[in-house]
């Protein structure tokens, strides 16, 4: 904490009296009940560890603070010993034997999972089975890769792992720099994590975690937009700001939220309707294998309708707060020391035994777990369900310090959600920028909370995202420079120090004036057009066409500089460049334009191509494609969007099938058409196609696809029939000339009434006396049909960010003054 680093203790260190009063665990043990002598007790062999979260943008500096504090020499990271996996196995033998086309069928073949082995998979996979008794290559690949399967392959470093000692680490484990040329590099300890702690070393896991990294973004960007220090772990659980978070909760609204994303994990909220963090702590703890299946129990009696049960009295005191539902590890411990007469070390012994489903320690543990209960007042039988209950549970069960702690994280991030949205989706655009994936689903999610996202703009972007303040008061989220590809740091830092130095660009002219053209070059310009960051200075067509004649003024006038002659030639150059006029050429096709966003930013940010059939899309699809993942494996679900491309594969047996990359509104997914569906649907496959596909979703290689059962096309008349109605808000923004003003605000009309439709829409116009103030006109006939082409071309002649749709509303008549405006 001195160092201004977040850190979230783990485990049963976050339920400790001693750390929460140290400052290393931020959840008071004794407001959630915590069973905080579970972690220092007089009984505990082994050392009490800590195991720790930090931003994962700063892990780096706690374990340089660490060194430091105690000692270069005494502090190191672990080793990890990679091995070859099934999959690897048959890869590397095939690429030794020369045949890799086959060692690739057999990989894909082999399910994805920690435990999967090639005889396991060989006994799964009829295909396989197969494979292997028909074709040699795929016997001898097999046969040798089950030779190798299991061996070290390789070395790495343990993802959170950090060894601590007392004296120089060298007089106990042997050690690697972890970069030979730097002897200031880190130390490796070259034993694995199990013999570290059996040699009694201290060992502690310093884990990365991305979802601090967003919490202490977003209070950065808070601060920065309104000022207020926000104190997370001093936010009220009760009150306006909580009950909005809970009830963001109970809707299941819990993208970016920590703990809660998966769709299971949704509808058990939604179902739930938590009201306190004790609620969350009870989620994060049932959601695991075996305690999943009680989810729908401890639902009902919270909520009352089902009867709480316990096998005997005397389990109410530990089970009362869980309604008769085991969830935590703690619980276990406490019934066994209370109802069985263990002590506190045979207690952890007896869950560890379980756990690691240890048969003879366990045998010896029932019979002494019933033969206490049985002295304690229960009958034999009872503690034998008891145990039978409790034997299955130990192996998955959460403590309920770890629990919490994760749940208050949980928390922080769905406050913040719900009461800083704008804030809190600019810091997960931040945290996750360098993940397209990630990025889309957070875009999506900010258009579906009503956050618009503002595209790369010279004149008011930095390099990352930003939160920006729009002309009706209303926060967004700013794309940063540094997301368009191919332009480089470099050459941002150049125009935002240009920017601040003197100003916003007046035009591209001005642009390649003061951006230093070594570093700021034709390619990037032409990129930063593309991308539409120059959008607000003109349409995208026209720069392209005055590109080279703007570089060749700017770089004039920079030599002018440079060589002493700015002031015989300053004035004249000025001068051109304060009038540079950009050709009267017609904007290219709004897919043209939305194909170079998606190619210089990763996806579609000003529309999307399929925008005109979310209707029709929301109404027939079961899912949109982020929300897939392991949970949907197995299941049969329909997807609607666009064909991005077909690649067409021969089969050995000389049919023809198709890898087809296809689109929704909102992600991408690769799908496989077999041949026998191919040859029955061939004509619908073309690229940009728009289509619903219903298939079986699978998980290859940790990536969802789909496999097509049936395809059909979207027809125009289904979508006009599903079509959304929309509500556009235009602004007709002011130059400060009103023959200039009244020309654009004529044209926007005339390009509005060129779509007739079914939408509406209204005419923002900011005050001349107070430009923070806007007036709302609604003309007599304000029907439209919305576009991606309405759309590209308003902004063509309004600028950029002036065209704001929604779903479709009355519009309200306002008495307003507004001073210049007819």
């Amino acid at each position: 904490r001195s160092q201004g680093i977040r850190c979230v203790a783990r485990g049963s260190a976050a339920g400790s009296l001693v750390s929460y009063c140290l400052g290393i665990s931020n959840v008071d043990p004794m407001r959630y009940d915590l069973l905080f002598e579970r972690f220092l007790n007089p009984e505990r062999k082994s050392m009490p560890d800590i195991d720790t979260d930090f931003p994962d943008d700063r892990r780096e500096d706690v374990i340089r603070y660490v060194a430091e504090k105690y000692g270069w020499d005494r502090v190191a990271q672990i080793v990890t010993f990679g091995t070859m996996a099934a999959k690897a196995s048959v890869r590397d033998v095939g690429r030794t034997l020369g045949l890799q086309g086959d060692a690739d069928r057999i990989a894909r073949l082999i399910p994805t999972g920690p435990k999967v082995t090639l005889e396991s998979a060989m006994e799964s996979v009829k295909e396989l089975q197969t494979l292997y008794q028909n074709d040699p290559n795929t016997r001898k690949i097999y046969d040798m890769a089950r030779s190798v399967e299991g061996s070290v392959r390789s070395t790495g470093v343990h993802a959170a792992g950090v060894v601590i000692g007392r004296d120089p680490l060298v007089q106990f484990v042997p050690l690697q720099l972890r970069d030979p040329k730097d002897p200031q590099s880190w130390l490796i300890a070259q034993y694995e994590q199990a013999h570290i702690e059996a040699l009694g070393l201290l060992k502690m896991d310093f884990l990365g975690l991305s979802n601090l990294t967003i919490l202490q973004n977003a209070q950065r960007f808070i601060k920065e937009t309104r000022g207020e220090d926000i104190d997370l772990d001093r936010l009220p659980t009760t009150g306006p700001e909580a009950e909005k978070t809970f009830k963001l909760l109970g809707q299941g609204e819990t993208t970016g939220v920590f703990q809660f994303e998966s769709g299971a994990m949704r509808r058990y909220l939604a179902e739930l309707k938590p009201t306190c963090v004790e609620d969350l702590t009870a989620m994060v703890a049932l959601y695991r294998p075996g305690p999943m299946d009680s989810i729908p129990t401890f639902i009902k009696a919270k909520h009352g309708e089902t009867a709480i049960k316990y096998l005997h009295p005397s389990l109410e005191r530990f089970l009362k707060e869980s309604y008769g539902v085991l969830v935590y590890q703690d619980q276990v411990l406490l019934i066994a020391v209370h109802l069985a007469g263990f002590t506190w070390l045979e207690a952890d012994s007896f869950r560890k035994a379980m756990g690691k489903k240890k048969i003879e320690e366990m045998a010896k543990y029932k019979d002494k777990f019933i033969a206490g209960c049985a002295r304690n007042g229960m009958d034999e039988a009872i503690a034998r369900q008891l145990y039978d209950v409790i034997e299955p549970f130990a192996n998955y069960g959460f403590n309920k310090a770890h629990a919490c702690a994760y749940a208050w994280v949980a928390y922080q991030t769905a406050y913040l959600k719900a009461n800083y949205t704008a804030e809190f989706m600019a810091a997960t655009l931040t945290t996750e920028a360098s993940d397209a994936k990630k990025v889309l689903n957070a875009i999506a999610e900010c258009r579906r909370m009503g956050v618009p996202v503002l595209p790369p703009d010279v004149n008011a972007s930095n390099a990352g995202f930003t939160v920006e303040m729009m002309p009706d008061g209303q926060r967004a989220v700013r794309f940063g420079l540094l997301a368009i590809k191919n332009v480089g740091s470099k050459p941002i830092d150049e125009i935002i120090e240009a920017r601040k130095e003197h100003g916003p660009f007046r035009n591209i002219a001005d642009l390649c004036a003061r951006a230093g053209s070594k570093t700021v070059t034709r390619s990037t310009i032409e990129c930063l057009i593309k991308a539409g960051a120059l959008d607000s200075l003109g349409s995208r067509t026209r720069h392209l066409h005055a590109l080279d004649a703007a570089i060749k003024l700017g770089q004039q006038q920079q030599k002018n500089r440079k060589t002493g002659q700015a002031s015989l030639f300053g004035e004249q150059e000025e001068a051109g460049i304060a009038h540079f006029d950009l050709p009267n050429v017609a904007e290219h096709p709004p897919e043209q334009l939305l194909a170079w966003e998606r190619e210089l930013i990763g996806f579609y940010l000003s529309a999307h191509p399929l925008s005109h059939l979310e209707g029709v899309l929301r109404a027939r699809v079961t899912t949109f494609i982020p929300a897939l993942d392991g949970e949907w494996a197995g299941q049969t679900i329909t997807l609607g969007g666009r064909v991005v491309e077909a690649r067409r594969i021969i089969t050995k047996k000389n049919t023809t099938m198709l890898i087809v990359t296809f689109e929704d509104l909102q992600g991408s997914i690769e799908i496989t058409v077999f041949p026998r569906l191919y040859n029955e649907t061939a004509e619908l496959w073309t690229e940009e196609a728009r289509l619903f596909v219903t298939g079986k979703v699978e998980l290859r290689e940790d990536e969802v696809r789909l496999t097509a059962e049936r395809v059909e096309a979207i027809t125009a008349e289904e979508a006009e029939v599903h079509r959304p109605s929309h509500h556009l808000h235009v602004t007709i923004t002011r130059t400060g000339k009103d023959s200039v003003d009244l020309v654009r605000a004529q044209d926007a009309m005339r390009a509005i009434q060129s779509f007739p439709g079914p939408d509406t829409f209204d005419l923002l116009v900011p005050l001349a006396a107070d430009p923070q103030s806007v007036a709302v006109l609604v003309p007599e006939d304000n029907h439209v049909r919305y576009c991606p082409e309405l759309h590209a071309r308003l902004e063509e002649i309004l600028g950029p960010n002036t065209v704001r749709v929604g779903p479709q509303q009355e519009a309200e008549a306002r008495d307003l003054v507004a001073e210049g405006v007819a």
